[in-house]
């Protein structure tokens, strides 16, 4: 599930089959299984019904979400402006958020660039959803811009010296 626990999809009574919401189906059951989530649909009884759901995703409908206090999609950060909570200086905007680790990183666009921020409480000062406004505060270097790879996703590789003459021992 995309959430942050299995738990939370079992308070919804329905599932949608399309982003639009039109493709209603009922829930007859929720079980959070480890990292997953059982789940038994009205009218899907069989392996042979259950078939041409397989690699489907099922959509809330968010107004029926009870978010814990602090707790937010996801989709409502992405295009937040990243600004420095001491400078006012804007870094960009969140394009994109990962989870690499145990915290998200946002992707942050601007005009320095592309940067990776690690969303964690030394760099996140707070957040304004309702503002769309991020206040952070980077370390030296965080949102500088970086030298650019004479291949773009591979990294240069650099030379280096072996022994006192540059040879190899």
């Amino acid at each position: 599930p995309w959430c942050d626990s299995p738990d939370f999809l079992t308070g919804f009574s329905v599932f949608y089959l399309d982003a639009e919401g039109k493709n209603a189906v009922e829930v007859t059951s929720v079980r959070p299984h480890k990292n997953l989530c059982i789940i038994r649909l009205q009218g899907v009884d069989s392996i042979e019904a259950a078939r041409p759901l397989i690699g489907k995703t099922a959509y809330i409908d968010r107004r029926e979400a009870n978010l814990p206090p602090g707790h937010f999609f996801l989709q409502d950060l992405l295009g937040a402006r990243v600004v420095d909570a001491d400078n006012r200086e804007e870094y960009g905007r969140v394009e994109e958020v990962t989870h690499p680790g145990r915290h998200d990183v946002w992707r942050v666009v601007g005009e320095k660039g592309e940067h990776l921020f690690p969303a964690v409480a030394p760099f996140l000062d707070s957040l304004d959803l309702e503002e769309g406004v991020a206040l952070v505060r980077p370390i030296e270097g965080m949102f500088e811009p970086q030298p650019a790879a004479e291949h773009p996703g591979r990294a240069t590789p650099k030379r280096r010296k072996h022994g006192k003459e540059g040879k190899r021992p």
